[in-house]
């Protein structure tokens, strides 16, 4: 769905699905990630969403939105009604308007520049990488320089992560893109086992019991969801269910190392 201006499109939105009920709209977003979504009554993307269907269909005059989430909390349904769908319209074009002055500020960051197509030729988002590259965060650099540059890591992360994506991308195509300053090295060979029932057979003729021998084994928690799956025919939370049941006395805990969080 098209928000335009004059003729001329000027924003866009894709909600997963529309339910209309006469003058009503309903629309369900659904969310597949671990990360909690922003509350309906403050999420943008729902309050875009809102906008442009009653802009789309005229017989709309009361919007409801409510998070689908698959990991995280229960819905908590907004609603517009058309003054609140005006207001937020108009905040919308002035959102719009604003972002086009010659004169407005970009500025790089991990939450803006997580999903945004123009990292490769943003010149905000390369000053980031620009001043990780040049930053000296040694024993003596204080708490907030140190907070600063945490922050910038995330933004860096998405550019350096694409500009690679492009460069291989061009070599795939061209392996002299770059006159043989930069070329595509060749994977690293790896000879996983893949027939374990031979391997266990020579190693046993060798005095390595069953037990030895699946102690130097490992099976992930992954791998046997297609396998109960296709054995059993079992799907969703029975599958998880069916898992737990098989895997019951069976594992051990394990603890990966710490990592860091920013708190809100």
């Amino acid at each position: 769905m098209w928000l335009t201006q004059n003729g001329e499109r000027i924003a866009s939105g894709k909600p997963d699905i529309v339910w209309y009920f006469g003058d009503t709209a309903v629309i369900p977003e659904v969310k597949t990630g671990w990360l909690n979504a922003e509350q309906e009554d403050a999420n943008l993307q729902l309050r875009a969403q809102a906008v442009l269907v009653w802009l789309n269909n005229r017989e709309v005059i009361r919007v409801i939105v409510a998070l689908a989430q698959a990991h995280g909390e229960n819905p908590m349904p907004a609603e517009y009604d058309e003054a609140a769908l005006s207001m937020a319209y108009r905040e919308w074009m002035d959102e719009i308007d604003r972002c086009n002055q010659p004169d407005a500020p970009r500025v790089a960051g991990p939450l803006q520049c997580k999903y945004c197509p123009a990292k490769t030729h943003c010149p905000e988002a390369h000053q980031v990488v620009k001043t990780l590259a040049t930053a000296q965060p040694g024993v003596l650099a204080d708490v907030v320089t140190l907070e600063q540059l945490y922050d910038a890591c995330a933004a860096a992360e998405g550019v350096i992560d694409k500009i690679r994506a492009e460069i291989k991308r061009r070599l795939e195509i061209d392996p002299d893109a770059f006159g043989g300053r930069i070329v595509l090295k060749p994977g690293r060979v790896t000879t996983p086992i893949v027939d374990l029932p031979i391997v266990f057979a020579r190693c046993y003729e060798k005095g390595i019991s069953a037990e030895q021998f699946t102690a130097a084994c490992s099976l992930p928690k992954k791998n046997l969801l297609p396998l109960l799956k296709a054995a059993t025919g079992t799907k969703g939370k029975a599958l998880d269910a069916l898992v737990e049941e098989i895997i019951e006395g069976a594992t051990a805990e394990k603890q990966a190392a710490p990592s860091l969080a920013k708190v809100k």
